[in-house]
């Protein structure tokens, strides 16, 4: 009995290498490597609207991680870029042909993913800058959902985004994310705040107390982490921390206008748009050209309503303007009137105006013999 079971151990072990190759070379061949049948524009989701992320040229290798049900888009890896790119134009050989991945249907065994905004872009965008605009990107994915994303969340991934905080050390709370920006106020170590979120490199952190709002510098500021208060520049990956842009004009549009400050809210708009850093977002409106200063366009809107406010105190001031003129062109005329009448006085005339030696007072007249 011992010899009949080594010698079937023996036998089993023998063929082992040659009953799992076959499995191991039909799994190869049902998930090869697909290339891009085109140039294809690699995107942070499954529609053309979302943000780009990086060009795939046509002939680039990428690697499939998986598909939407209806093969319209696949979740692929291109160097180390992840995205979504439109499934019918994806290739792969399979039986000796190459084909768009949709004809070879099943043969290649790939897989159906579903697409969640939230968690995809925390795994893959943080450094990203759509990444700060994840927020009304998201609200755009509700509004646009489609049934081949998978199931609908009930509520938003990210909420209202604020994390709670305490300050490290004594900081002052600036008007910007820079230490050449006017300040706002100073808060005390251990004094809880709400972080609104950091700039992408977290070294600055929006966070407000019960007062004021600004900015401060990331390691200041922390938060819960494990049982600890960690600086938020060290853990805010890990803790979802919302990622912002800074965009000086409606900053300070929100939260200054009550302070001193904001009356050289343009020059420091000039510094803003000088001193501009990549971390603050997508960049400043370039007002700032060829060392002038280029004013701010108004929206149509209220150009229009300065346009007509502009025409209404242009119309006036003609009206005035000409019924001064008319004035003045009257009273030279009588003048001229007058002085003609006492160069020239008519027949007659100056019997009837009295003589300014003679008396003209009633007074003065002596009685005729009628008593009058």
């Amino acid at each position: 009995m011992t010899r009949h079971f080594m010698l079937a151990v023996g036998t089993v072990a023998l063929f082992a290498p040659l009953l799992a190759a076959p499995a191991s070379g039909q799994n190869d061949r049902r998930t090869p490597p697909a290339v891009a049948g085109r140039d294809l524009m690699m995107r942070a989701g499954p529609q053309a609207s979302y943000p780009q992320v990086r060009r795939i040229q046509q002939g680039q290798q990428v690697q499939i991680y998986g598909c939407l049900n209806d093969r319209s888009w696949c979740d692929v890896g291109y160097g180390n870029d992840r995205g979504w790119v439109n499934g019918p134009d994806l290739y792969a050989d399979y039986g000796g042909r190459r084909d768009s991945i949709v004809n070879l249907g099943g043969s290649l065994q790939i897989g159906n993913l579903t697409f969640s905004i939230g968690n995809y872009w925390d795994n893959h965008y943080r450094q990203q800058p759509f990444y700060g605009e994840r927020r009304r990107w998201e609200q755009r994915y509700l509004d646009d959902y489609q049934p081949s994303w998978g199931q609908r969340p009930n509520q938003a991934y990210w909420g209202d985004g604020t994390t709670n905080g305490v300050m490290l050390r004594r900081a002052y709370l600036r008007a910007g994310p820079d230490a050449v920006y006017p300040r706002v106020g100073i808060i005390r170590a251990r004094t809880r705040v709400t972080i609104h979120g950091c700039l992408r490199d977290w070294s600055w952190c929006d966070i407000s107390n019960r007062r004021n709002r600004g900015w401060v510098f990331g390691q200041h500021v922390g938060s819960n982490y494990r049982g600890q208060q960690r600086s938020v520049a060290s853990i805010a990956p890990y803790i979802g921390i919302t990622v912002l842009n800074f965009s000086f004009g409606r900053y300070w549009d929100d939260n200054y206008r009550s302070q001193p400050f904001y009356r050289e809210r343009d020059s420091w708009e000039r510094q803003y748009v000088q001193r501009y850093r990549p971390s603050w977002g997508a960049g400043p409106e370039r007002r700032y050209e060829n060392r002038q200063w280029v004013p701010q366009r108004q929206p149509p809107r209220q150009q229009q309503q300065l346009q007509r406010q502009q025409v209404q105190v242009e119309q006036q001031s003609r009206a005035l303007a000409q019924g001064r003129a008319e004035a003045r062109a009257e009273q030279q005329a009588q003048s001229q009137a007058r002085a003609r009448t006492q160069r020239n006085p008519p027949p007659g005339s100056a019997r009837k105006q009295p003589d300014a030696r003679d008396p003209s007072d009633d007074r003065d007249r002596k009685p005729n013999s009628n008593g009058t």
